[in-house]
């Protein structure tokens, strides 16, 4: 019984080995239209630019109050007076990234198609974050005792990579998988290799 059933198991392996060296070119098929189309639409993305401020909060700031603060809508409104350019808090969850590292500091990092525009927005976003800050310092405290103040402003903006490569590498292989896939189930749903009427 053990014999039978190795041999039907060897004769599923000659059948599908016999079904990939004939239809194989169809595995390559689909990979590489799944690889150009990802390479297509990859290309076809716009230039993204990103461009970083940091700020620190102070001696008694919280780095989780001013993360929460970042997104705002008053340092949104604080950030467009200074900046002269309509900014809602909407703005910077669509394209800003807010964390905090550690050591008192955030990073406000926001990516857009323009980078003059990246710089500006930072920029902004920034120097509204510690006056916003330095208001609820004040207002608590009477004066502040360590002042929120900016790490850094941006004075560049540095192109977002798309991992263009990786990313069509990876549609490639999936593409591969699914060729693979579809003609040994084919393959084995068809196993003489004759035509069903």
């Amino acid at each position: 019984m053990d014999n039978d059933h190795f041999s039907d198991w060897k004769a599923g392996l000659r059948e599908a080995a016999r079904t990939l060296v004939f239809r194989g070119w169809l595995v390559l098929v689909v990979g590489l239209i799944s690889a150009t189309v990802t390479g297509v639409l990859v290309a076809l993305q716009p230039t993204q630019f990103q461009a970083q401020a940091i700020i620190s909060v102070g001696g008694g700031g919280s780095t989780d109050r001013a993360v929460a603060l970042a997104t705002s809508d008053r340092v949104a409104q604080e950030a467009t007076q200074l900046s002269n350019q309509p900014l809602g808090s909407r703005d910077w969850q669509a394209h800003a990234t807010v964390g905090a590292p550690g050591g008192g500091l955030v990073n406000l990092l926001v990516v857009l198609p323009d980078g003059g525009r990246a710089m500006s927005v930072a920029s902004s976003w920034g120097k509204a974050l510690v006056e916003v800050l330095r208001d609820l310092e004040t207002d608590q405290a009477g004066s502040p005792a360590a002042e929120p103040q900016i790490v850094s402003l941006p004075t560049h903006a540095t192109q977002v990579s798309s991992q263009w490569g990786l990313k069509v590498l990876t549609s490639g292989i999936l593409g591969l998988f699914i060729g693979l896939v579809g003609l040994l189930t084919i393959g084995t749903a068809n196993p003489s290799g004759t035509r069903r009427a």
